[in-house]
């Protein structure tokens, strides 16, 4: 539960939630139902965290725990870049 709580604890309530989620999935072997293009699907972790999937954008914790799940488990930690001026007028 959220209520009367910080940003800060809110936040860090989160990243423990991710945390637990990352051992038991490990833990249970089921790593591979959680790939879509060689990344972990942001939004399948967000919704059996119980928490929105912006989450996995905004809170620098659990993005990085997600980008390490991205390199230790498949190899790959693709980061999102806005495509310049340019390359939007093609």
């Amino acid at each position: 539960m959220t209520r009367g709580k910080t940003g800060k604890q809110i936040g860090k309530e989160y990243l423990q939630r991710a945390e637990a989620w990352k051992v038991s999935v490990e833990s249970a072997g089921t790593v591979h139902e959680y790939a879509y293009a060689g990344r972990v699907r942001r939004t399948e972790v967000a919704r059996e965290c119980g928490f929105s999937r912006s989450v996995c954008v905004q809170n620098e914790g659990v993005k990085a725990l997600l980008e390490r799940c991205d390199r230790e488990w498949y190899g790959t930690c693709l980061l999102y870049t806005s495509p310049s001026p340019r390359d939007r007028q093609k």
